[in-house]
């Protein structure tokens, strides 16, 4: 049964609202129960259109059932009644998405006898109890232009008015007031809906959580295209601005894209079951299948539809509003005929056409320096060039030409949005709109490689910054080349750093770059994930990660470039990625790999110890210390101290140092996982410490002697205990300074095979590796075996893989361990 034939019954039988807003939920709640199924058979505006239409029925059965409610069998003809129902926003536009606000206005006249205030009332009760997300707005005629001074988001939804049903009589009087309201403060009008614009573009840039509503090229872009023509031209839609304002081509490019954004939206909506505009990873597979697209062609097609549109409203809006809004240049610096700099920005005639794209490309190159913004009428005229000339000598001499200017960033982004960057640069044709799908990565692999362009022109951490000036001018030039071109192996099945290498040394060499520069480009492409891995995943401290690392990148310098490379890579993957704490590993990698160059042997561990120490003595906290603490601290026999810890964490173990009062003190932290910290000058049993929590696995163990009998002990767990078991830790911690305290402990089962004993590790340390079965009390047990033969521990590094537990420590040359092999591996394994 029909909607309204029910709602005629229910009229018949003296039903109440509530019966009728049940009737009218129900049926709106089938109605988007069918839209999946709508949506398969109709594409784009189409079905936004048919979606809007459908809530404009069930406002018309809203209001025809609250007039019968009022007047009975005497209902006043429609235009007799003073009130009309208009349409704003999006729902104005005819672009409704299925769970996005319905935007309602109610316009009325205030004539005494129609109880025009209750009526509207009504309409709106039963509308939100009916389940309409409804927002609305009621004015009377004669206050709209009033309301629109008030605020200019008011005058924005009132330009958009759509007629719904009511008194057309009304409609024409609001009509002639919007034409007002239209005609009032264009200019600020425009100034602040551009202001909006920018604003947006900022905060909602094309990244790989793409914003397809507010964010830059998304649908509030052509909105503000059409904002701009309604009121200066009182056009009701874009298309009306063709062929006077805006290019036929360039309208129905727009629209083209614009179809599959109102698509992409309405999926999104219904795969969310929500109001989503945002394309997030999660959702992506059920709208792919929507789509009958693979998921990479989706991401693909949303990234390129909101690059074209965002370039094309910019030209629509300039078309439109150029010779309202625009300055007078003047002094400009011409660079030829057709170009000028005015305020360190790059403008064009926009007349000229068919200008060849290398002359334009050469003579910009030459001013790159000086250019610091490219305005959209430079985008318009690129567009406009041709492009006959390509892998000519020309374009390979002006290729190689161009990574020898450091201020390259923004010209790249011109080149893209006028479609020439992949063109120009053929490496990255397969990465163009590529997204990356790792959760990582902000943005797809096109626009993530200019922004290491970006963070390579704009390099914030000194360290990097040094070390880039120490280049050479050919260096910098494959630095950049490298940088720009690192990512243009993804997109294929194969490795993209090998497939890279590969393609960027043969692009290297076909634009002009020796062989020596060529094979720089290819080991910085092959490795450009290695130092961040490194310096991440594995011990920096070890010599032979060093080595490691050192055999594959070869050179020196290609070491200097490979820093400046990841720091550029990993700061342009997303606003904060580059931290502190990878800076500081990063630079420690870099160091200790430099020393590692300039040895033909093993790394000196003094020499590293002094490097350190002249760090330290560079730290602001640090200075601040007392002499005597300085001194203290400088004295420290381990060097594993100083390798493994920052200044920070010396300066923030130094101070403690300083104020340390009582024979013992201990920290407790336990914000995420449980970590101790003890600092004492009497002895600490640290085989009970351990076997009484040997409940908790541990994660990492440093101990170290710091001067005048103290010893500085931490360990950290990979569980944490809640807030009332603190107090427990503290009474372990007490009763573990009492040397007869024992606890019992499992026996272990350890091989002979699992245990590996080497004593040249290192100057300083040797090395136990155990590699056994996980089991309870396996630190606890070892530990106490080195207490009771008074072996000192420097460092443990605890990891357990599949149920086996791979302990590595590094013990202190100075006592009995290297002597007492055979004792040891005995004890380790002939425990119980």
């Amino acid at each position: 049964m029909e909607l309204q034939q029910r709602i005629e019954e229910l009229i018949a039988q003296d039903a109440d609202d509530f019966e009728v807003s049940r009737a009218i939920k129900d049926d709106y709640k089938l109605y988007l129960n069918s839209l999946e199924s709508t949506f398969s058979q109709t594409h784009g505006k189409n079905f936004l259109v048919k979606h809007t239409k459908s809530i404009d029925g069930f406002l018309k059965i809203i209001y025809k059932y609250t007039i019968r409610k009022y007047f009975g069998d005497y209902s006043p003809m429609q235009n007799a009644l003073p009130i009309t129902l208009l349409a704003l926003g999006s729902y104005g536009r005819e672009q409704l998405c299925v769970y996005s606000d319905i935007d309602l206005m109610i316009v009325y006249k205030d004539i005494p006898g129609y109880n025009s205030k209750e009526i509207m009332e009504s309409i709106l009760s039963i509308a939100w109890d009916s389940g309409l997300k409804l927002g609305h707005r009621v004015h009377e005629v004669s206050d709209l232009v009033d309301a629109s001074r008030s605020d200019h988001t008011i005058k924005t939804a009132m330009i958009e008015s759509r007629f719904i049903y009511g008194s057309k009589f009304i409609w024409m009087e609001t009509q002639n007031q919007l034409t007002l309201i239209r005609k009032e403060n264009q200019k600020a009008f425009i100034e602040t809906k551009l202001q909006e614009y920018h604003t947006r573009h900022k905060r909602f840039p094309i990244e790989m959580r793409a914003n397809i509503k507010e964010g830059a090229g998304g649908m509030r872009d052509l909105n503000t295209v059409y904002w701009i023509g309604s009121v200066l031209y009182q056009v009701g839609r874009v298309r009306d601005m063709v062929p006077q304002h805006i290019g036929e081509k360039e309208y129905t490019k727009m629209m083209n894209h614009m179809e599959f954004i109102y698509r992409l939206r309405a999926a999104l909506h219904i795969v969310a079951k929500k109001k989503q505009d945002t394309l997030i990873l999660e959702l992506i597979p059920d709208v792919a299948k929507m789509f009958n697209l693979s998921q990479r062609k989706i991401a693909e097609k949303t990234y390129q539809a909101l690059v074209e549109i965002e370039t094309l409203a910019d030209i629509f809006i300039w078309r439109l509003t150029h010779e309202i809004l625009e300055e007078k240049h003047s002094p400009k610096h011409k660079i030829n005929d057709d170009l000028y700099i005015y305020h360190d920005k790059l403008y064009a005639d926009t007349s000229a056409h068919n200008r060849n794209f290398l002359a334009i490309f050469k003579t910009v190159l030459a001013h790159t320096d000086k250019i610091k913004a490219y305005d959209i009428t430079f985008i318009i005229y690129l567009k406009q060039s041709t492009f006959s000339a390509k892998n000519s000598q020309e374009h390979q001499a002006l290729s190689h030409q161009f990574f020898y200017h450091d201020n390259s960033y923004r010209f790249m982004i011109a080149l893209y949005r006028s479609k020439y960057l992949t063109r120009f640069f053929h490496p990255l044709a397969k990465i163009k709109f590529l997204p990356q799908f790792d959760g990582y990565h902000r943005y797809p692999v096109d626009l993530h490689s200019m922004h290491s362009i970006r963070a390579l022109q704009n390099i914030t951490d000194s360290n990097v910054k040094k070390v880039y000036n120490q280049l050479s001018n050919d260096e910098k030039a494959i630095l950049r080349l490298s940088t720009f071109l690192h990512d243009c192996g993804k997109g294929r099945k194969k490795d993209h750093s090998e497939l890279g290498a590969i393609m960027v040394k043969n692009y290297a060499l076909s634009i002009g770059f020796d062989e020596e520069m060529a094979s720089y480009a290819y080991i910085l492409v092959r490795y450009h994930t290695l130092m961040s891995n490194i310096s991440a995943r594995e011990d920096i401290y070890n010599e032979k990660v060093i080595y490691a690392f050192i055999a594959k990148i070869k050179y020196p310098i290609i070491l200097k470039m490979l820093y400046v490379l990841t720091f550029a890579d990993v700061e342009s993957v997303s606003e904060g990625t580059y931290s502190n704490f990878n800076a500081n590993l990063l630079k420690e990698l870099y160091l200790l790999s430099q020393e590692a160059f300039s040895h033909d042997e093993m790394i000196s561990e003094a020499g590293k110890r002094s490097k350190k120490e002249r760090i330290l003595l560079k730290d602001e906290g640090f200075l601040a210390l007392k002499r005597s603490t300085r001194k203290r601290v400088l004295s420290i026999q381990s060097n594993l101290l100083f390798f493994k810890y920052t200044p920070r964490e010396i300066t923030t173990l130094a101070t403690w140092i300083e104020s340390k009062k009582e024979a013992y003190e201990y920290k407790i932290t336990h914000e995420q996982s449980l970590c101790i910290e003890i600092l004492s000058s009497v002895e600490l049993n640290v085989g009970y410490l351990l076997g009484k929590l040997s409940n908790l696995d541990i994660a990492t163990m440093d101990i170290f002697a710091v001067g005048n009998g103290t010893k500085y002990f931490k360990v950290g767990f990979l569980e944490n205990v809640e807030s009332d078991e603190v107090h427990f830790t503290q009474e372990i911690i007490e009763n573990a300074f009492d040397m007869s305290k024992k606890t019992r402990l499992p026996s272990l089962d350890i091989k002979k095979e699992d245990i590996a004993i080497f004593c040249e590790h290192s100057n300083s340390y040797a090395r136990m590796k155990v590699n056994c079965k996980d089991q309870k009390g396996l630190i606890a047990n070892i530990i106490g075996i080195f207490d009771d033969m008074g072996i000192d521990i420097a460092s443990a590094k605890i990891q357990t893989i599949k149920n086996r537990a791979r302990n590595l420590f590094l013990i202190e040359k100075n006592g009995q361990f290297c002597n007492s092999q055979d004792t040891i591996v005995k004890k380790l394994t002939q425990q119980g």
